[in-house]
C-alpha cells in the first residue's frame, strides 16, 4: 500500500520563485486565509482576475493631447467621464 500525497490529474511540474516586500506577502498570506484557501490558489485566482478584466477607456494625466487610451488601471491613468 502507498502512503503520500494523491496524485493531481494536471500535475504542477513548474515553478516560480518570486521575491515580495514584506507588505505583499503578508496581503497574500491575509487574502488567503481570510478565503480560507492556499496562497497558490490566492495567487491563480487574481491571475484568472486579471485574465478576465475588460479594460475600461481611461484618460492618461500625462497626455496633453487628451487622446484617449485603452489599457489596465495605472498610477497614471483615470476612468474617462460619461
Amino acid at each position: 500500500m502507498k502512503i503520500g500525497r494523491p496524485k493531481n490529474k494536471i500535475p504542477r511540474q513548474k515553478q516560480l520563485n518570486l521575491r515580495l516586500s514584506e507588505f505583499e506577502y503578508d496581503k497574500i498570506l491575509k487574502v488567503a486565509k481570510k478565503k480560507n484557501i492556499t496562497r497558490t490558489e490566492a495567487i491563480l485566482k487574481g491571475i484568472d482576475l486579471l485574465d478576465n478584466f475588460k479594460p475600461k477607456k481611461f484618460k492618461n494625466l500625462s497626455d496633453n493631447n487628451n487622446q484617449n487610451s485603452e489599457g489596465i488601471i495605472s498610477g497614471e491613468s483615470v476612468p474617462l467621464k460619461k
